[in-house]
């Protein structure tokens, strides 16, 4: 059986009593619901089951994608990437 992320059956659930009462939360995303979790009175996650079928909207899938490509542009370059460019340019240079 897969569940789905559905509103209607979403439970706002604070930070605190996520935190207090764990188990009893666990025990209740097991059994199907799903939880949203509250801090200072904004959404910061979302507890699903663990065999959930989460449908992401294309705008968040966008913002993930655009994120890990900002992160990985970060990083150092390359060293094979860096030859090769030395070397095409080399080449197209003669």
């Amino acid at each position: 059986m897969r569940f789905f992320a559905c509103i209607y059956r979403m439970k706002e659930i604070t930070a605190r009593q996520l935190h207090e009462h764990t188990d009893a939360m666990l025990d209740l995303a097991e059994r199907g619901r799903v939880l949203n979790v509250i801090r200072d009175g904004r959404p910061v996650a979302v507890l699903v089951p663990a065999n959930a079928a989460v449908d992401l909207a294309w705008d968040e899938i966008l913002v993930e994608v655009r994120q890990a490509r900002l992160e990985r542009a970060q990083t150092r370059p390359n060293p094979i990437l860096a030859e090769r460019r030395k070397r095409q340019h080399f080449n197209h240079a003669r």
